[in-house]
Parts: structure tokens; C-alpha cells; sequence
């Protein structure tokens, strides 16, 4: 059996009849998609890791400052 799609109002989407899904056939606007969130995805991690650096740096900033209290 054949699965034929309805057209849409909207370049790229279409419905499935049976299922009544909506689906995007646009396959590179799903490339772009992947790539942006893969890129927010790794933007966040970098955000995650100088944080983390941030905090690394105050710690031993202050580590500093007690060992100068200390002499």
C-alpha cells in the first residue's frame, strides 16, 4: 500500500492520512535545525565549563589570600 501525503499550506510540511501526522519533508531545513542545536548545545557546554574555570579561579584566589594572612 502506497502512504501518499496531503500538501499543505506550507512549503515542506505535509500530512499523513493515516496517521493524521504532520510531518516536515524539508530535509534541509532539518539539516539546519541539527546543526543550530547542535551548535546551542556545544554553546552551553562551553558556557558550563568557564563557569566552572570562574569558579576555580575565585577558589584559588582565595586560597591566596589566606596563605598571604598567614605570613
Amino acid at each position: 500500500m502506497e502512504n501518499k501525503y496531503y500538501k499543505t499550506d506550507f512549503e515542506g510540511i505535509v500530512k499523513d492520512p493515516t496517521s493524521g501526522a504532520i510531518l516536515n519533508v524539508d530535509n534541509q531545513k532539518l539539516s539546519a535545525y541539527k546543526k543550530q542545536k547542535q551548535m546551542f548545545i556545544d554553546g552551553m557546554k562551553n558556557s558550563e565549563r568557564i563557569q566552572k574555570v570562574e569558579q576555580d579561579l575565585e577558589e584559588i584566589k582565595n586560597m591566596l589570600g589566606q596563605l598571604l594572612k598567614r605570613s
